[in-house]
């Protein structure tokens, strides 16, 4: 039992450390390894969603669904004046 925690304190350390760093791709693969380990551990799902927020810059998400929103609504607007 204490190896296995001195595995998981390990594990959350070195996903910390590497967030720290900005090395986002390998904190989600740290979490990942300690959810499959741990799976009740909330504060690795934290993490996780924290670290994937952190990888993927959402401007760029946002801007888009922003855009298929727009063509959308002029889509609406287009079949609306045809109909």
């Amino acid at each position: 039992m204490a190896q296995k925690q001195s595995t998981r304190r390990q594990l959350v350390e070195d996903a910390r450390q590497t967030a720290l760093t900005g090395n986002w791709e390998e904190a989600v693969t740290l979490n990942q390894q300690i959810i499959d380990r741990f799976q009740t551990d909330a504060e690795a799902f934290n993490r996780l969603g924290r670290a994937f927020a952190s990888w993927f810059d959402m401007s760029y998400f946002i801007e888009d669904f922003r855009r298929a929103d727009h063509r959308r609504q002029r889509a609406l607007s287009v079949a609306a004046t045809a109909g």
